[in-house]
C-alpha cells in the first residue's frame, strides 16, 4: 500500500544524520513512484548533501524492498533547527 512505501521512506530517510522531522508522501503514477519528504534539520550539515544523501538512501531502499521502480525523490527542506546548547552560567 502506499501507506507501507510512505513508512518505508521515512525509515530510509531517519539514517541520514541532522534530520530532525520528517513527513513523507507517496503518489503513483505511470512512470513509477513519486516520493515527496519534507524534513526539518538541525543546522551542522550541509543541506545540499543532505538532501542529496535522503534521495538516494531513500530511491535505493524502496527499490530493493518494494521492487518498484522510483521516478522521483524530492526532499524540502522546511526548517533549520538550532541544536540546543547547554550555557553554563557565570557566578560571580
Amino acid at each position: 500500500s502506499v501507506e507501507t512505501v510512505e513508512n518505508l521512506a521515512l525509515k530510509a530517510a531517519q539514517r541520514s544524520r541532522g534530520i530532525k522531522d520528517l513527513r513523507a508522501r507517496v503518489s503513483v503514477t505511470s512512470n513509477g513512484l513519486e516520493i515527496i519528504i519534507r524534513t526539518l534539520v538541525d543546522g551542522e550539515s550541509s543541506i545540499p548533501s543532505l538532501t542529496e544523501e535522503i534521495q538516494k538512501t531513500v530511491k535505493t531502499q524502496i527499490e530493493e524492498v518494494t521492487g518498484i521502480p522510483v521516478a522521483s525523490v524530492s526532499v524540502y527542506v522546511a526548517n533549520v533547527i538550532q541544536a540546543n546548547q547547554a550555557f553554563k552560567s557565570r557566578v560571580e
